[in-house]
Order: structure tokens, then C-alpha cells, then sequence
């Protein structure tokens, strides 16, 4: 049997296209990148264009000139970002913390580590994609740092 070629060639065209209405393979998605994109942020006038993209065929498919396509790999990066500066203010703020309340009572410095071990977790919950098991794992982790920065921190001294 010979092959003739398609039924029709504006069928055949869309084989080419990349901007899909369904993602054939969706990503997971943090609650934080949910409520990023959901916030008044990324619909700013000044900010919103940083985060739009054009797709193929942009007047003819944009009749009402609501739609707007966010560039999935910005807002991911935007997301990627604010995670990372709060993930480096929870290795060092405690740090800073518990230098300010060295002359303060073990129980200070350990309320501020169990505070910070706390805010830690949560963020690691909501922020990524990682699963319950794993932010425990993460916690662990950075509970054991903070631990050890507390035993080698000069206790205060007695007044003998």
C-alpha cells in the first residue's frame, strides 16, 4: 500500500505546535508556586509582562485579549529564588540569633532552635515538592546542625 501522505495538511500542520491547551505531561507543582501564581505579584502591570509568553499563532488565538500565558519556566525560576533566600536566612539567621542570646539561659537558646526547627519544617512542607517523609529527613538534618552550633557555643558562666 502506497502512502499518500496526510488526510488533510491543516491537520497535519498541528504537529508542529508546541503550545498545548492540555499539558500531555503535567509537573508537579509546590503550594508555594500555586499561591505565587495566585497572588497579586505576577498580575502587576509593571511585573506581569517579565512573566508572560507569546504563544504560536498569538492574534488569531487571542480573540478576547484576556488569556494570559505565563512562561512556566520564569515563574519557576521566580519561585526556585524566593525559596533559596529563605532557605539561606533559615541556615544563618539562627546563627545570628542564638550569637544574640549567648548570655541567655540554655533554655533561650534551645526555644530558638526548637522555633527555628519548626518554621524550617513547615517551609519545607509548603515550599516544595518534597514529600512529608522527606522534609522530616530535611529537618533531621538541619536540627543536627543547629545542635551542634548550640554545644559549641560558650554556655554563660555562673556568677562564682
Amino acid at each position: 500500500m502506497k502512502y499518500l501522505g496526510p488526510i488533510d495538511e491543516l491537520e497535519a500542520a498541528f504537529i508542529e505546535h508546541h503550545d498545548d491547551l492540555i499539558t500531555v505531561q503535567p509537573k508537579t507543582r509546590s503550594w508555594f508556586r500555586n499561591v505565587l501564581e495566585r497572588t497579586l505579584i505576577l498580575q502587576t502591570p509593571v511585573i506581569r509582562p517579565l512573566f508572560e509568553r507569546r504563544p504560536e499563532e498569538y492574534e488569531t488565538i487571542n480573540t478576547n485579549a484576556q488569556t494570559i500565558w505565563q512562561n512556566d519556566n520564569r515563574v519557576e525560576g521566580l519561585s526556585g529564588t524566593i525559596v533559596a533566600l529563605v532557605g539561606l536566612g533559615m541556615l544563618l539567621g539562627p546563627l545570628w540569633v542564638l550569637e544574640a542570646f549567648n548570655a541567655s539561659s540554655g533554655h533561650v537558646r534551645l526555644g530558638v532552635i526548637t522555633g527555628f526547627i519548626t518554621l524550617f519544617f513547615v517551609l519545607v512542607a509548603v515550599a516544595t515538592t518534597a514529600r512529608i517523609f522527606d522534609a522530616l529527613a530535611a529537618a533531621a538534618a538541619y536540627s543536627a546542625v543547629l545542635m551542634v552550633f548550640l554545644t559549641n557555643s560558650p554556655t554563660p558562666t555562673s556568677g562564682v
